[in-house]
């Protein structure tokens, strides 16, 4: 397995990580206390993590660099989860399946609840009062 060396764009969530660690007594804050003070480039801080961290320490440092870079991305890519139940789970795939011609089977779950909305503020009041209507009592609040 190749060892994971800390980049500059590291250094902060590596950083963050072992302060929080030595605050709650996970590395200690006496061994290294000022070579880590000083550790501000990558090419210090992998020294003070090479000289003061068991490879368990180490380990989990580099997991949690890693969960945290995801944890970045995700939120940058605007991706969100939401909790459906079954029953919208099925209609919004009874959706795809009636657009699949229109979208050449590339309508995604996100594409359908998008062309939801547009239908949506594309009608008119009495439109969304008579659609509102139909709305099974299994989609309405309470049930």
């Amino acid at each position: 397995m190749k060892k994971y060396t800390i980049t500059e764009a590291d250094v902060y969530r590596t950083r963050k990580y072992i302060e929080k660690a030595m605050q709650d007594d996970r590395i200690s804050n006496c061994h290294g206390a000022q070579k880590f003070r000083e550790a501000y480039t990558p090419a210090l801080l992998q020294q003070y993590c090479d000289d003061y961290l068991t490879a368990e320490q180490f380990t989990t440092l580099r997991n949690s660099v890693r969960k945290a870079k995801q944890r970045d991305i995700k939120s940058q890519t605007h991706i969100k989860s939401i909790d459906i139940n079954q029953y919208a789970f099925n209609d919004l795939h009874a959706v795809i399946d009636d657009c699949r011609e229109l979208y050449n089977g590339e309508l995604t779950l996100s594409g359908a609840i998008a062309l939801m909305f547009k239908v949506y503020e594309e009608s008119s009041g009495p439109k969304i009062k008579a659609a509102l209507e139909l709305v099974p009592d299994k989609f309405k609040k309470n049930n």
